[in-house]
């Protein structure tokens, strides 16, 4: 599996423009309890967590190496019935 280097501000807007969403709903998508937590880490001023950033990277399809896919009907391993899988 491939390590996760740290982003970079313009990294996070990037990555945020690309999927098409503002910073309320890229700050939602990951559970942040505080909405301007996401322009913090665009701006700098906070740097968003290994953990956080692979979970966005996981739900917005830009994760280098896995892609959440549909799990089969009737499984429930998982919330929203998604399960990530090396990417091909």
């Amino acid at each position: 599996m491939t390590t996760l280097h740290d982003p970079t501000p313009d990294t996070v807007l990037a990555s945020r423009l690309a999927a098409g969403l503002t910073q309320a709903q890229a700050a939602a998508l990951v559970h942040l309890g505080n909405v301007m937590r996401w322009s913090e880490y665009e701006r700098g001023v906070r740097r968003i967590d290994t953990a956080r950033w692979e979970l966005w990277l996981l739900l917005v399809g830009q994760h280098p190496t896995l892609r959440l896919i549909e799990a089969p009907a009737g499984r429930q391993a998982l919330p929203r019935g998604r399960r990530a899988v090396a990417a091909p």
